[in-house]
């Protein structure tokens, strides 16, 4: 239904232009007569060049838009998974640092992995890879450059890291488990302290995302808690961001502003109430806000 109010205004900007003036105006009367649908409303004084109807342009993009709405479906998930016999949740529960996961590909029926392994010091590191190398869960394990998200994806730009290459059995991994099921990686997958968490992007409706994890929990005695759950679409609240070019507590601040509604309109917390809530001053968490903000539209800052 169009709206009920209709608001003209006199483009007079268009007075001289030759466009509008051939021959007595018969370019004036189609532009006026193909922006507003019609004629134009009654009482007004000739001087008036052309009318636009603001409404109905603007009801024809809503209704395209809403058209668009209708028919995109898709969510943006954050998993914390733990499953039994998976070499990462083992070696990251008991050695220092973590890791991040590039990839799982299927090669001669192994799971080889891409990864980057980081700790606080060289020390850590060597410790960390010895244990992956010593995993009976792994069955080889060789260090590679550096993985070119490497150093945006730790969670401090002065961790020490390798890039490693791992190979295991396929059927250890949950990978393939959740990427069959329309669970794609969004962001590298971290682990550490004995989970991994993963970044995903869903196309189906919530109903069915629910139902596949309940899937994945069952066929691989997993424990998947879903941290948060966004639309694909809608701007800071719910788009698309690679948080992995954030630092760790970057990262924290930003989620916790976009879980509790910081980005929606009207705003459904406040930043005083954020900063109680992480034990920092206000100040502080509206520059981490910032700089977050910053690296997220502007990935090259």
């Amino acid at each position: 239904m169009r709206p009920a109010h209709v608001l003209w205004f006199t483009a007079q900007a268009c007075d001289g232009d030759p466009y509008f003036e051939t021959s007595g105006g018969p370019n004036r009367e189609r532009t006026r007569r193909a922006l507003t649908g019609g004629s134009a409303p009654t009482g007004v004084g000739p001087q008036v060049s052309t009318y636009l109807s603001l409404t109905n342009v603007l009801y024809g993009i809503m209704t395209q838009f809403s058209s668009v709405d209708e028919q995109v479906e898709g969510s943006r998930l954050q998993l914390d998974i733990w499953h039994p016999d998976c070499w990462t949740l083992e070696v990251t529960d008991s050695a220092p640092g973590g890791l991040l996961g590039h990839g799982v590909f299927a090669i001669d029926g192994k799971a080889t992995g891409r990864f980057t392994a980081y700790g606080r010091s060289v020390d850590e590191l060597e410790t960390l890879v010895d244990a992956i190398d010593a995993s009976p869960l792994t069955d080889d394990v060789w260090e590679a450059d550096q993985h070119y998200a490497t150093d945006a994806g730790t969670p401090d730009p002065e961790n020490v890291t390798t890039g490693l290459v791992v190979q295991y059995e396929l059927t250890k991994s949950i990978n393939d488990a959740l990427v069959s099921r329309g669970f794609i990686p969004d962001e590298p997958v971290r682990m550490t302290g004995g989970r991994e968490y993963w970044t995903v992007v869903n196309h189906e409706d919530r109903a069915t995302i629910g139902d596949r994890l309940e899937e994945i929990r069952e066929e691989n005695s997993a424990e998947i808690t879903v941290e948060s759950m966004r639309s694909l679409h809608g701007g800071l609240t719910s788009g698309v961001f690679r948080t992995d070019c954030l630092s760790k507590r970057q990262r924290e601040v930003f989620e916790l502003a976009r879980t509790r509604q910081y980005y929606t309109w009207p705003r459904e917390v406040t930043a005083a109430e954020l900063a109680a809530e992480l034990g920092i001053s206000e100040a502080t968490l509206l520059e981490h806000l910032r700089k977050a903000e910053a690296k997220l539209l502007d990935p090259g800052t």
